[in-house]
């Protein structure tokens, strides 16, 4: 088997919420491959779920008369780096902030779920990472 070291997940969803279920089934598959317990599983599920809440906060509504539909994506990117499950999340093109409120929700529900977490307060790029003793 590879090393944890090595792994890396990456996938691009459509800014619709049907696809958003793919990116927790990505999560824990991965996870659960490298022996997160089910406390840790869960608790990343609910952030993966939250990140994307967030991130397609608005971006399902049509555009307005007169504005050119931009092609977007959410990109996302699996790791397992030393004892660590990392997650980065972003919209694939700059269209607008996430709005505020969407950013504080996500924050204030996963912030005591994750060892570490940052939000790009304009763009809603998140960068997380929960710490499992199971991983090696």
């Amino acid at each position: 088997m590879a090393s944890p070291h090595d792994q890396q997940v990456s996938l691009r969803i459509p800014p619709h919420k049907p696809y958003a279920a793919i990116t927790k089934v990505a999560a824990v598959s991965l996870a659960k491959r490298f022996g997160m317990n089910r406390a840790e599983l869960n608790d990343l599920t609910v952030v993966v779920d939250q990140a994307m809440v967030m991130l397609l906060d608005g971006l399902e509504r049509r555009p307005t008369k007169g504005q050119q539909k931009k092609t977007l994506y959410i990109d996302v990117v699996f790791r397992v780096v030393k004892h660590r499950f990392e997650f980065e999340a972003a919209r694939s093109t700059n269209i607008g902030a996430v709005p505020e409120e969407a950013i504080r929700r996500f924050t204030d529900t996963s912030r005591e779920l994750l060892t570490e977490l940052r939000v790009d307060r304009k763009t809603g790029a998140i960068r997380a990472s929960k710490a499992s003793a199971a991983i090696r």
